[in-house]
């Protein structure tokens, strides 16, 4: 009898180490997300710390491209990085820049993968390199 239970002891030791990195992966980016404020990027500015975004649509379609502006004051840098996941769908990363136009605003086209559900929520960062800020853009078939 104390032979099984030591048998499964150790499958069951074998099972959390083998899943324990993914399941503490996927519980601190829950918490993260709950964490931060998403602005909801539309066509109607939205302002997080100082930086005002929007787009030239209310919704993003996949495929298609949509140009994101952003005015931020305080940045020095030429270009801003912003990066996107989904957060009803694992759809992986997407990274796109955004480079200067004038004085302090910046733009640069969106163009998000085919998703299989009909409407998505893409949340992300925007980053001049020292500061971040949070946004959501939603997407609509």
């Amino acid at each position: 009898m104390s032979m099984v239970i030591k048998l499964l002891c150790a499958v069951l030791a074998l099972l959390a180490g083998f899943y324990a990195s993914d399941l503490m992966q996927h519980f601190s980016s829950e918490a993260k997300q709950q964490n931060q404020h998403y602005c909801p990027v539309t066509s109607k500015p939205c302002q997080q710390q100082g930086v005002t975004m929007r787009l030239t649509q209310d919704t993003v379609q996949p495929l298609i491209s949509t140009t994101l502006m952003v005015d931020w004051p305080t940045s020095q840098t030429q270009q801003l990085t912003l990066t996107l996941q989904g957060l009803e769908m694992e759809m992986g990363t997407v990274k796109f820049l955004l480079t200067r136009s004038t004085g302090h605003s910046f733009s640069g086209q969106l163009m998000l993968p085919v998703c299989t559900m009909q409407n998505m929520t893409w949340i992300g960062t925007l980053t001049d390199g020292e500061t971040t800020v949070y946004l959501s853009v939603r997407m609509e078939k």
